[in-house]
């Protein structure tokens, strides 16, 4: 599994470097077998620029995430997690003993305007093309999933929260209509740390204990499938 190693010494988070994904690795190595004037290499830079700027909007979350002091958690990336005859994929898992939180982050560029209608962003490319996502339905989906994958340890409830982190420091965000407030868990990375803080003043109460979250770092650890496509 590409997981952050985590250890916790006298109440502060260690995370040791995240592994660049077996997916990324074998494009890489695609591309460099592929020729240039090949049909597919433009399909394939495409998804491996895809994958690349997306793993390095990872290790920008994880710099936020490695900030961060007196917090003790055990933390699980790049989970792809059985879901009945599917997969989900959740970047990063922040779990403790009081909660457990969603990381979905999105290294977009440019100009992102939330769509208050629709609850989507919008990203304006370059040429002018206008592309759609909704990360706040993909990470409260992956949320629903999880629980279902929980249930069976029949543990007490402990709240799930969920995040979509924005970690290209060059993004501008708006909403439309302006006068709408863009929900909460949209966060840039840089003001991680302190949205962080803020769950934590929010969730103080102890649900689980150590035990508890052990068991469940060793279920998802056990059920997690690397993507490793032929």
């Amino acid at each position: 599994m590409s997981n952050i190693d985590v250890g916790i010494l006298k109440g502060v988070i260690i995370i040791k470097e995240r592994k660049t994904p077996i997916y990324l690795l074998m494009l890489e190595a695609a591309k460099r077998r592929v020729p240039v004037k090949h049909p597919s290499r433009s399909l394939l830079e495409e998804e491996l620029w895809k994958q690349q700027a997306g793993f390095r909007g990872e290790k920008t979350l994880d710099y936020y995430l490695s900030l961060l002091s007196k917090s003790e958690s055990l933390t699980l990336t790049n989970l792809r997690l059985p879901n009945k005859s599917s997969y989900f994929q959740i970047d990063t898992l922040v779990m403790t003993t009081r909660y457990i939180l969603i990381l979905e982050s999105k290294n977009f560029a440019g100009e992102l305007i939330y769509q208050a209608s629709s609850n989507q962003l919008t990203q304006a490319r370059i040429e002018k093309e206008l592309v759609s996502y909704d990360p706040i339905s993909q990470v409260e989906r992956h949320k629903l999933q999880l629980l279902g994958l929980l249930q069976a340890l029949q543990l007490p409830a402990i709240p799930v929260l969920t995040l979509v982190v924005l970690t290209n420091s060059y993004t501008t965000l708006k909403s439309n209509p302006e006068y709408v407030k863009i929900p909460s868990n949209i966060v840039r990375a840089e003001a991680l740390p302190m949205k962080l803080v803020d769950i934590n003043r929010i969730h103080r109460k102890e649900i689980w204990s150590t035990c508890e979250l052990k068991r469940v770092e060793n279920l998802l650890k056990k059920r997690n499938v690397s993507f490793e496509p032929n």
